[in-house]
This record gives C-alpha cells, sequence and structure tokens, in this order.
C-alpha cells in the first residue's frame, strides 16, 4: 500500500509519495561509505540513497543547505553519488564550456548533444528557443540534494518520489509586462526581471513548515541564455508566522528582519550560482490545542549585480503549511 503525505508548494497541493516495501522491489544493500555516520548512505545499485529515518533528512536538509558548492561536490563525492544538485550544476558549465568553444557551424549540432544527454533529467524551455539552460522538475528545490535522475531516493525503508513540474512553463508561471528593453515577469511565489541581456529569479516555496528560496540569473550571450554567477538582493514583506532563517551566502539581512508581520527587510547574498537554493526560514503554527496551520503571504522582489533595483521582479506570496 501506498502513504502519502501532504505538502502545499507554491500555492498548489502536492504529493510526495512514499511507497512501503511490499509494493517495490526489495531495498539493496547500502554500501559502506563516509556519509553512514550522517546517517546516509549509498545502495548497492550505485544510483540511489537511503537516508536512516525522517528525522535525519531533516537534520541532512541543514546540514548540506549550509555547504558551499564545492563542499556539496566534495560531500557527494565521498559517498559516490551524484545528486539531481550537482548533476545541474555540472550541466551548467558543461553548457557553458559548448558556448565558449563553438562558432555558429558547429553549436546547433553539439547542442543537440547536449539535449540528448540530459533530456531524460531536465527540462528545456519549449517557447524560448534561445533559452538553452537546463531546468531541475523537482518542485521542492530541497529535495535536489538527495533526489536521483529519476527524482528517487528512500527514507528509511520507505522509496520517495519527489514530485515534478510537468514543464518549464509550469514552474515559470509567468506574465509578462515590457517597459522598453526591459521585461519584468512575474507570478504568485515566482517574481523574474529580464532586461536585454541579463536576467534574474526568485522562487519562493514551503516544504512541510520549512520556506525555500531559489535564485536564477542568465546572461545572454551570442547563441542563447545560459546561467552564470551573481549576487543577488532581495526585498520581502511577509506575514503569517514566518520566522527568518540566517545562513552564510547572506550572513544578517540589509535591514534587520523582526519577528512581527508585514516588516520589510532585505539580504544581499555573497556571489552564487546560476541556480542557488537555501532554507531561507519556516511557518509558525498557531499556539494550541490543534496547531492550526497559518497562511503566509505578502511581496518579495529581487534584482541583481546585473539587474538594477529599478528594474527589480516583483511578485505576491501565498504560501501555506
Amino acid at each position: 500500500m501506498e502513504k502519502i503525505k501532504y505538502f502545499v508548494l507554491t500555492g498548489v497541493m502536492s504529493l510526495i509519495t512514499i511507497s512501503c516495501n511490499d509494493d517495490i522491489t526489495p531495498i539493496d544493500e547500502v554500501k559502506a561509505g563516509e556519509g553512514a555516520e550522517l546517517g546516509i548512505e549509498l545502495l548497492s545499485d550505485g544510483n540511489t540513497i537511503r537516508i536512516k529515518d525522517e528525522a535525519t533528512y531533516m537534520g541532512l536538509l541543514d546540514i548540506i543547505a549550509s555547504k558551499t558548492e564545492q563542499e556539496k561536490k566534495d560531500f557527494f563525492e565521498k559517498i559516490s553519488f551524484k545528486p539531481q544538485c550537482i548533476l545541474l550544476n555540472e550541466a551548467d558549465e558543461e553548457l557553458r564550456m559548448i558556448c565558449e568553444n563553438s562558432n555558429e557551424q558547429n553549436f546547433a549540432a553539439k547542442y543537440m548533444e547536449y539535449r540528448k544527454k540530459y533530456d531524460e533529467v531536465f527540462m528545456f524551455n519549449e517557447t524560448d528557443d534561445e533559452d538553452l539552460s537546463a531546468y531541475s522538475k523537482i518542485i521542492n528545490a530541497e529535495n535536489r540534494y538527495f533526489a536521483n535522475e529519476d527524482g528517487l531516493f528512500y527514507i528509511g525503508d520507505s522509496l520517495v518520489r519527489t514530485p515534478f513540474f510537468n514543464n518549464v512553463a509550469e514552474y515559470l508561471g509567468l506574465t509578462v509586462a515590457t517597459r522598453g528593453e526591459v521585461s519584468t515577469l512575474s507570478s504568485i511565489n515566482h517574481a523574474f526581471s529580464r532586461q536585454k541581456t541579463r536576467k534574474v529569479g526568485l522562487y519562493i516555496s514551503i516544504n512541510g513548515e520549512r520556506i525555500n528560496i531559489n535564485f536564477t540569473a542568465q546572461k545572454k550571450g551570442i547563441f542563447g541564455w545560459i546561467r552564470y554567477a551573481t549576487q543577488y538582493h532581495a526585498k520581502f514583506q511577509l506575514n503569517g508566522g514566518f520566522q527568518f532563517y540566517e545562513t552564510a551566502y547572506f550572513g544578517f539581512p540589509f535591514e534587520r528582519y523582526v519577528d512581527k508581520d508585514n516588516v520589510k527587510f532585505q539580504i544581499d547574498t555573497k556571489e552564487l550560482s546560476g541556480d542557488f537554493s537555501v532554507h531561507f526560514g519556516k511557518v509558525a503554527r498557531r499556539p494550541g490545542p490543534l496547531l492550526h496551520p497559518y497562511q503566509t503571504s505578502g511581496t518579495i522582489e529581487v534584482w541583481s549585480r546585473g539587474v538594477p533595483d529599478v528594474d527589480k521582479g516583483v511578485a505576491t506570496v501565498s504560501l501555506a503549511n
């Protein structure tokens, strides 16, 4: 039988399906590895990890989220596993090298091979031929730390099937407003701004009580849009029990957050990759015997080193735990 855990992500009810072992192939034995003391182990298939239990899963989210990109890579190399977060970084770097080492005669062939290599794992923007980047299908960005190419991992003896977006359009969910050469794109929970040669985006989502943010940045080259590292700036005005979680990626906010509804505060990140996710905070539940959930709402704004604040992307927020 299947056990269903319900989470509200970006205002839409989504599912994480956990299958008991009587429905699936029996779990493989784990390989001894350096992650074992942290409760994370590679199965003998060499392509799937098992996390000891749900408490360990929650703890690992914080451990891995606090690491730099190189530290994440080193961590997973020790257990000989490439989760989707590492695969996406590699795909971005491979695309950058293709663009830098191609000409008009051979780029199309090289890019076709690139698409063929990653088409089963990631999704591509089918409505914009100039958008060359691969996109993660995984709705809850934190599970990119654990999911294999098929979006699967284990918690205990139960298989987790992390839910996917159907396509890039569903992920973006954007409307467009154009001012001269600047296009501002926004939707609920996803702020986005595009200029002639730079894009920046901010996606906010919820997993249980944990709120996550995903920054994206692209630059336009001779062949189209690819991701690049930049410094991000964002401003938030949230209510409904939001509690901020400070990390080394942005340290203390520019305008100090206080635990009070509708207080606007700003963060300024270090230089981060063109697709970067981080634990941002949580939604507290109302006190009382039933622990009623909060509905978090408000606004988010995003700009970057390449996109000035005058052209920032703006979106409304609607999250529920």
